[in-house]
């Protein structure tokens, strides 16, 4: 007998608060989930970088649009023009209700989240981010 499949996020919010509220209350949802955690855009170009093998890529990048120097619009360019990253789901979760970049996140299929101030509204979010390890619409890669 095997171990369950580890389900990867790489959450990417150069709050250490927010990832680590919104980071709790996601492993609390989403069995076997492994959180890698990066405080700013280029960061998470490292670690994405750093992935030798398809297999440790994550299946989801979670990401905050506000942030200093590498904004979340350019890290979100970034990973889509790298073809080995390309198609790994993105999703926005933010403070603002409405972004300037909503046309062109639409355009790229990436869905944003308004960052929630309560723990149940960030349950919900959790739930809907479920489908993203859902095996059959999103094969290991």
């Amino acid at each position: 007998m095997h171990s369950p499949v580890s389900h990867t996020v790489l959450f990417v919010d150069d709050d250490k608060d927010d990832l680590e509220f919104y980071g709790e209350i996601l492993q609390e949802t989403i069995s076997n989930l492994v959180i890698y955690q990066a405080r700013s855009g280029s960061e998470a170009i490292r670690l994405l970088n750093a992935a030798e093998l398809p297999d440790s890529l994550p299946r989801l990048i979670i990401i905050d649009m506000n942030m200093p120097v590498m904004d979340g619009m350019e890290t979100i360019l970034q990973i889509k023009k790298e073809k080995r990253f390309s198609p790994i789901p993105i999703v926005v979760l933010s403070t603002a209700r409405v972004l300037r970049e909503s046309g062109q996140l639409q355009m790229l299929g990436i869905s944003h989240f308004t960052k929630p101030s309560s723990y149940a509204e960030m349950k919900k979010i959790a739930q809907l981010l479920l489908r993203f390890f859902n095996d059959e619409n999103n094969p290991p890669r």
